[in-house]
């Protein structure tokens, strides 16, 4: 099923425990960003790139949205490809990520209703970084980042949000060069 929504992948971020770009990490005959692109494109209406620049990222075949100021984290990231796209929600994703299974955007497209965002909260703590973000977001978003604040979290306290309680086992983060050759198995192998 395609959700009439847009994606948006965060790519922005400096990977300073990866010790190299994450996105550009094999992931069987690609990297993780265009393998993360491909999975998105075959069930989203549009997918993005967020990015401090475009020219890093062109080659994953999906346009990049660039930072409206740079450094300024993923809350900027959202805050970019929200007035970019032209969709009223935004599934976001970073590309660090392994992909969970696709029910689980499922139940969160499923759980929009007027909602601001629908997150997952798990026994670790929440997953602003998976998560389905409305459009109409984007003057909180505004006003946040006006103030200098940089988290997702703070963000979260401050619209309407849905918290969705799922497995945290659903959710693998790739931080370091162990959790990469951990998951490259399983990255080679994320169904289509």
């Amino acid at each position: 099923m395609k959700y009439p929504i847009a994606a948006l992948i965060l790519a922005g971020g400096g990977s300073t425990r990866m010790g190299q770009d994450k996105a550009l990490l094999a992931a069987g005959e690609q990297n993780l960003l265009q393998e993360k692109a491909r999975w998105l494109i075959e069930h989203c209406e549009a997918v993005y790139i967020s990015a401090r620049n475009q020219e890093d990222y062109a080659q994953a075949g999906v346009p990049v949205i660039p930072d409206k100021q740079p450094d300024c984290g993923p809350l900027m990231g959202l805050y970019s490809g929200l007035e970019e796209i032209d969709s009223s929600h935004c599934f976001l994703i970073a590309c660090d990520i392994a992909p969970p299974p696709w029910e689980l955007l499922e139940i969160l497209y499923n759980a929009r209703d007027t909602h601001d965002a629908v997150i997952p909260r798990t026994t670790r703590g929440l997953e602003p970084l998976f998560g389905l973000y409305a459009r109409k977001a984007l003057t909180q978003l505004q006003v946040q980042l006006d103030a200098g604040a940089r988290s997702l979290h703070r963000f979260l306290d401050q619209i309407d949000t849905h918290y969705v309680d799922t497995d945290a086992a659903l959710f693998k983060n790739l931080n370091t060069p162990e959790d990469y050759a951990a998951d490259i198995q399983s990255l080679e192998n994320t169904p289509s």
